[in-house]
């Protein structure tokens, strides 16, 4: 395989990379408790800065195996926020997935605080249905 092919993919991968974030619409949260808007929406920026780490590390080895760079997109792009559940202690945690039924295999919960901003304070990951947190009672849709 040439360099030439190469970057085109890469421009290509690129390309639709981008193209899915601006034109695909964000789906609904399903907020459990009282959060203000604003407030939401800090909270998605820092749950999807948190998953970045599923996004193909930017080196030019990753150009040698494109198949491994559409694929972390796809599950990058797959996982969304379900819900943001409001603890009583004013803390949240957020659960992702590619949906309600696919968390009980693979998931990721996070927990935030505000100490006067919203930052992360904990979280978690499953890939079996072992590792799923005994407190998930998931919400019955809005």
């Amino acid at each position: 395989m040439n360099i030439r092919k190469l970057i085109r993919i890469a421009v290509f991968g690129a390309a639709v990379t981008v193209g899915l974030v601006i034109w695909l619409p964000v789906p609904q949260t399903q907020v459990i408790g009282s959060l203000p808007q604003g407030d939401l929406k800090v909270i998605r920026g820092l749950v999807q800065h948190e998953l970045r780490w599923l996004l193909p590390q930017r080196s030019w080895d990753t150009l040698l195996y494109p198949r491994y760079v559409v694929e972390s997109l796809w599950e990058y792009h797959q996982k969304r926020i379900l819900w943001v559940q409001v603890l009583e202690d004013g803390k949240v945690k957020v659960f992702v997935a590619v949906s309600k039924k696919a968390i009980l295999c693979d998931g990721h919960e996070f927990i935030l605080e505000r100490n006067p901003q919203w930052h992360v304070t904990g979280g978690g990951q499953w890939q079996v249905p072992k590792g799923v947190p005994e407190d998930l009672r998931i919400p019955p849709d809005a």
